[in-house]
């Protein structure tokens, strides 16, 4: 049994962050609908082009976990930090992350899927 590579590490970090932030953006879409703001249509339109590509890329993520034999759970929480243990090819390992390393992590790759959209727009 091998523990898993740095990119397999990626992924479970992923697996937990990309649900964070798809509830984070869908909170915030829900708040331009309801919005007066002239531009809200396009804030909207954005949101769901964003959301999209991040529900394809938290299916994409979990396929790959799984073709790989690596299952995560969220553990109980002791306090701030957020607890999840995960299993690779039949070893648990625990995993823990601050909530602000989370905000922060998240902050950043939301900053990248902007980035990607408007390039993709600009094609």
């Amino acid at each position: 049994m091998q523990k898993p590579t740095e990119e397999e590490q990626e992924m479970i970090l992923n697996s937990l962050l990309l649900p964070m932030m798809l509830t984070m953006i869908e909170k915030n879409g829900k708040e331009f609908e309801l919005s007066t703001n002239m531009l809200r249509r396009y804030y909207i339109a954005a949101t769901q082009i964003l959301m999209n590509r991040i529900h394809a890329e938290m299916v994409k993520n979990k396929n790959e976990l799984r073709s790989r034999q690596i299952k995560v759970f969220e553990e109980n929480r002791m306090d701030d930090d957020l607890h999840y243990k995960y299993i690779c090819r039949g070893y648990e390992y625990p995993f823990a992350i601050m909530r602000d390393v989370v905000r922060s992590k998240i902050s950043v790759m939301l900053g990248e899927y902007v980035v990607g959209l408007l390039t993709k727009m600009k094609e």
